[in-house]
């Protein structure tokens, strides 16, 4: 190292130790009358790349460069390095202060706090995460909640040290304690509510879907239940209702299901494409895409779950490309109903675009780190049931059309058959008639009944009515009668006719 180097180290090395001093003397007074405050821009962090640090090192005053915060939702995107976090508390009051400190970000594999007094003494310590037990959280709640006592008149420092293979953030908020629950309580409903409306709409798309083919009704919940999952796991409800003493599941649960999402919604956009683009090589790799997600589901087993992450965004990545490309070719061509379900998919792929952006800290963090992957997943979901609406509509409307023209048709076939019937039976009572008559009718020579007979066969094989036969018959016994009855006799038969 030469002199200029040593210089230029030194003087950075004095501007960090000064900018340390100016930092760890920001403290926050907590205020007895308000529920919530922001702890960000009071918090002071420190990167710790090798990870060797313990909390004997990082209370020693002017040892670290602590730096200023970069945001109040304290966003360091992915991180290898071990966070630690320094803020100072202050209670000018004379009576103790109980607050709660609220970590709302599920996703960390390791949280350790250190509350420490002016004396240096270590007061309290939890260590918790998403790798641990659920059990070992001081209070059971999906997000991290820490609770703190500030002594009267008195100033304690407290630390935060974040590990993990996710986003590091840390939006710290202190709360009262009547407030924390009484927020807790109403953000409880409205999740109870929001996963309620959830799973009425899939159970009604579930039940819609019975008549649809064998393959869609195996795919179909898959692609539902796993982007549930997901979020689940996001918000820290699976963890702490589902599985809360398996931490490995919640620790392998995104590198799992997010692959699992990506077959199942891959091989429903094959079958929506597979009509309009049978052939097609993008089509055919829609297929191509499920297999590497299934063969993603064991990657976190085989390789780290950095790198099977990076995979599964990268798979995401493709799976939208395809989405996209075969929507805006083959849109015209489309049902409604489908087209109302790749709507559902561009949400669902919009909201974890936004979200992404989000804990990489590409955007600024919302709120609610969740909530695009909730806006996006409801109306995924409100999606697939206006689809599965639509064509159980359809199928009604199809069926009523079917059973009016079943009706009619069987109504035409009956006035057929009744029309029919009519001609023949007509004919049959005249012969009856007839032979009735001609059993008392003795003069009537052999040639004559011959030709009657054959003339009355033909008209019955015609199907004539009975009116054309007897026009035909009538002639014929008229002029029988006349040569071999007397008039009185044949004006009697005339009439009989």
């Amino acid at each position: 190292m030469n002199i200029r180097d040593l210089a230029i180290f030194i003087l950075m090395s004095t501007l960090a130790l000064l900018s340390s001093k100016e930092v760890l003397a920001a403290s926050m007074t907590i205020d007895d009358s308000v529920n919530k405050q922001d702890l960000g821009p009071y918090v002071s962090y420190y990167i710790d790349i090798k990870k060797q640090l313990e909390i004997a090192d990082v209370k020693k005053q002017n040892t670290l460069a602590w730096l200023p915060p970069r945001d109040e939702r304290l966003n360091f995107g992915f991180s290898n390095a071990a966070i630690w976090l320094n803020t100072t508390l202050t209670n000018p009051s004379n009576k103790p202060i109980d607050r709660v400190i609220e970590l709302p970000y599920s996703l960390i594999d390791n949280v350790e706090f250190y509350h420490v007094n002016q004396q240096g003494r270590l007061l309290s310590n939890y260590i918790m995460g998403s790798e641990l037990h659920f059990s070992s959280r001081p209070i059971a709640h999906h997000n991290f909640i820490i609770p703190i006592s500030i002594a009267p008149n008195s100033s304690s420092q407290l630390f935060l040290r974040l590990t993990g293979s996710h986003s590091l953030q840390a939006p710290l908020t202190i709360w009262s304690n009547d407030a924390f629950w009484q927020v807790s309580q109403f953000e409880n409903r409205f999740n109870f509510a929001y996963f309620t409306l959830l799973f009425a709409l899939m159970a009604y798309a579930l039940y819609r879907l019975s008549p649809q083919p064998r393959i869609r009704r195996f795919i179909f919940p898959g692609m539902v239940i796993t982007p549930l999952l997901a979020l689940l796991t996001i918000e820290g409800y699976a963890f702490q209702y589902v599985w809360p003493e398996h931490p490995f599941w919640n620790r392998m649960g995104l590198a799992t299901l997010i692959p699992g999402s990506l077959t199942f919604l891959s091989l429903y956009l094959y079958i929506i494409f597979s009509k309009m683009a049978l052939g097609n090589r993008w089509h055919h790799s829609l297929l191509s895409l499920s297999v590497a997600n299934i063969l993603l589901l064991i990657a976190p087993i085989a390789i780290g779950y950095t790198t099977a992450l990076i995979l599964d965004l990268i798979a995401a990545t493709a799976f939208c490309f395809l989405l996209i490309y075969l929507s805006v070719r083959h849109w015209q061509r489309l049902s409604r109903p489908n087209k109302v379900t790749l709507l559902g998919f561009f949400w669902l792929s919009f909201g974890t675009f936004i979200f992404i952006l989000e804990i990489t800290n590409i955007i600024p963090s919302f709120p609610v780190v969740e909530a695009p992957l909730q806006v996006g997943f409801f109306l995924y979901v409100f999606s697939l049931f206006w689809a599965q609406l639509n064509i159980y509509a359809r199928a009604v409307a199809i069926f009523k059309k079917k059973e009016a023209k079943k009706t009619r048709l069987k109504k035409d076939k009956k006035n057929i058959t009744h029309q029919n019937s009519l001609p023949l039976h007509a004919a049959t009572q005249k012969i009856r008639s007839l032979s009735k008559w001609m059993s008392h009718w003795t003069m009537l020579n052999k040639k004559n009944f011959k030709q009657f007979l054959s003339l009355m066969m033909i008209s019955l094989s015609r199907n004539s009515s009975a009116k054309h036969s007897v026009r035909i018959i009538t002639p014929f016994v008229q002029v029988t009668v006349r040569k071999e009855s007397t008039p009185r006799q044949s004006n009697n038969l005339t009439s009989y006719f």
